[in-house]
Order: structure tokens, then sequence, then C-alpha cells
């Protein structure tokens, strides 16, 4: 008797190490090394070999700024029609600077490249390598969008009523600096003209003739 029991209990013993065993197999192959990796291999901010044609890799050059001299015949090239769309560039954008603030600049410039189909990759002073004859666009597209402003609106709507001796004095001024007249310039014309040498001594007729007279000048060049 008491020998049956030794061997049930060594059976049991043996039945129970057996059953560890397996356990521990079953353990060590769910943790085994290659799934350990396979398990690293998919963490965060880890590219999959499988997944690489999804990577997309931007190419960027270092960008150079290549300076052209205006080529002879151009925009350019030629000093009054530069100071002349220049000039127009600075006003208008004075002007809408006055509403819109800090964005007046680059909101006009950039209308000015689409509606001229400048590239984006390009400066909107491109128009100096254009030729000469495509100023008189540009002056149209720029007064155009002068007279659209609030100023231009109201230089507009007062020329229906007639302009005052002030507005006629201040086209004047900015007449003579699209022109590129100084004081000596404006002053030997003003003697052809009507036999003084001020335009102080100019009635409101004679200033709005004389307007005219600039704007028959400018037309010319």
């Amino acid at each position: 008797m008491e020998s049956d029991i030794k061997s049930a209990v060594i059976e049991a013993l043996k039945h129970v190490k057996s059953e560890q065993g397996s356990s521990t197999k079953i353990q060590r192959k769910r943790t085994s090394p290659k799934a350990a990796k396979q398990q690293t291999a998919i963490g965060n901010n880890i590219l999959q070999a499988e997944n690489i044609n999804n990577v997309t890799i931007n190419n960027v050059s270092q960008k150079k700024n290549i300076v052209i001299p205006p080529p002879h015949g151009s925009i350019g090239a030629n000093s009054f029609l530069t100071e002349r769309i220049q000039g127009m560039f600075n006003e208008l954008g004075m002007r809408r600077a006055e509403r819109y603030k800090d964005t007046a600049y680059q909101v006009m410039y950039r209308e000015f490249k689409k509606a001229f189909s400048i590239p984006k990759n390009q400066k909107y002073t491109t128009y100096l390598l254009w030729p000469e004859s495509r100023a008189e666009e540009i002056i149209n597209y720029l007064q155009e969008k002068l007279d659209n402003t609030i100023k231009g609106r109201k230089e507009k709507s007062a020329s229906k009523r007639g302009h005052s001796i002030p507005y006629l004095l201040g086209k004047t001024r900015e007449l003579h600096a699209m022109l590129g007249w100084k004081e000596d310039n404006y002053r030997q014309h003003l003697k052809y003209l009507f036999g003084v040498t001020s335009r102080a001594d100019l009635n409101k007729a004679q200033l709005a003739n004389y307007v005219e007279y600039l704007r028959q000048k400018i037309d010319e060049i």
C-alpha cells in the first residue's frame, strides 16, 4: 500500500512538471526573438522596408539670385520709363496702404504678376527686361488701378465738376515727376507757353492747359 502511494505521488509530480514545461515553451514561443524584432520594427517613427516606395524626397536646390542687365531697347534700359512705372507702383502702393496696411504692396505685386502672366518664381521687376513697346500696357494697367483707389475715384468725381487750382497744381507736380523735369526744366516751358516762370502766376484755365500740355509730352515719349 505504502509503495503504491509513493508511485502515485511520483506520477503526479511528473505530470505537473510536464505541464509547467509545456507552458514555458508556449510563453517562450510567444516572446521569441523573431517576434520581438517584429514588434520593434512596427514601432513609432520606424520606416518599414515595404513602405519605402511611399516616401517622397524633395530635392531642393540652392536658390541663387541671377542679375541680368536690361538689354538694349527694353523698359529697364530707358531711365524715363523705369522711373515713371516705378513711380506709379509707389503711388499705388501708398494709396492702398492707407486701407490695407502691411499687405498692400504684397497684394499689388501679386496682382500685377498674375495680370501679366509672370511666373511665381520670378520677381515683378521682370518687366524691366521686356521691350519698350509693352510699357504703355503696364502704364495703362497701373493707371486703371490708381483710378480705382479712393483717391482716384475722388479725383475722377472732381474732374466732372471742374478742377480746383490746388488740384491742378498737384497734378503739375505729379506730371513733372513723371517727365523727370526739375525746376529749371518746367520754368523754361512756362516761359515759352505763358511768358511767366512760376505756376503761381497762372490762372485756373492756364493751369488746366498746362496740365494737358504735360500729358501730351508724356504721350510723345
